[in-house]
């Protein structure tokens, strides 16, 4: 089973192997600045495996104790770094090479921060310092909170800005709700009548909108700021045509208002 809960960004994954039932939940922490994957089983000692990084850009790949590092440049001189942090409950962790190795581990969380060196400022030559010190005090400070705490903070975080707007549109038939999204969609294009799933979509807008574009950060890109692809289509860059106003159509109207100041400050 694999599920979204967009009032409370929070996405997860439930399967059974081998008799053991694993649970998996994902959030990207705007407080903390982290994403967090948390790994349960219902079996202790159940997670066993290995941690390492693949890119496109020749990063230098490191690993020590717990930790792994990921950094380089960019051809247009632009340093990043990524770093993942893995904190574990029952069994072990170590660094061996260039990865992490978990054994027999009850569950583990996951921590992970990145950041370039890029800075919106053109006076200082759009540069700033390297990120690889803010992001060891991003992980330690994470890595300090348990992961109830980093969850309700994050969760508290983006319903201050999801719950302020709600769209009812009629309540949909019992039958139909209790199917998956996939199916309800499925079922909705042959005809049948899902007006909470219309809801579902104007909600799902405002999600996408709120993990994409905070205050303090870039605005959305053409795919949001989250890409899977070491080479995004069109680069995930800006175009300054209806593309990139098309993300932000509902920021004003749904009130998300915080949600539109990148774009703006990017404008100014």
């Amino acid at each position: 089973r694999r599920e979204l809960n967009i009032r409370e960004s929070v996405a997860g994954v439930e399967y059974t192997a081998g008799g053991v039932k694993y649970k998996r939940e994902y959030f990207s922490s705007y407080p903390n600045q982290v994403l967090v994957a948390r790994l349960t089983a219902d079996k202790p000692g159940s997670y066993t495996g290995k941690i390492t990084f693949s890119d496109a850009h020749s990063a230098k790949v490191t690993a020590e104790k717990n930790k792994i590092t990921a950094s380089g440049k960019l051809n247009n001189g632009l340093q990043f770094e990524t770093q993942v942090l893995v904190l574990n409950q029952g069994g072990s962790v170590k660094a061996e090479g260039s990865e992490i190795k978990f054994a027999k581990a009850d569950s583990l969380t996951i921590l992970l921060g990145a950041d370039t060196d890029y800075l919106g400022n053109y006076e200082k030559k759009w540069r700033q310092e390297h990120p690889h010190e803010l992001l060891n005090k991003q992980l330690a400070a994470a890595a300090g909170k348990s992961y109830e705490s980093l969850r309700s903070a994050h969760v508290k975080d983006h319903q201050s800005l999801f719950n302020r707007v709600d769209l009812d549109t009629g309540k949909t038939a019992a039958k139909i709700a209790l199917l998956g999204t996939n199916e309800r969609l499925a079922a909705y294009k042959g005809g049948a009548k899902d007006p909470e799933l219309e809801s579902l979509f104007f909600q799902y807008g405002r999600y996408l909108l709120i993990g994409s574009s905070r205050p303090g950060c870039l605005p959305a890109n053409l795919q949001g700021i989250w890409n899977q692809k070491n080479n995004a289509p069109w680069h995930s860059d800006y175009h300054t045509n209806i593309n990139i106003q098309m993300n932000y159509w509902p920021a004003e109207q749904t009130n998300l208002a915080e949600c539109h100041e990148p774009l703006i400050d990017m404008i100014e």
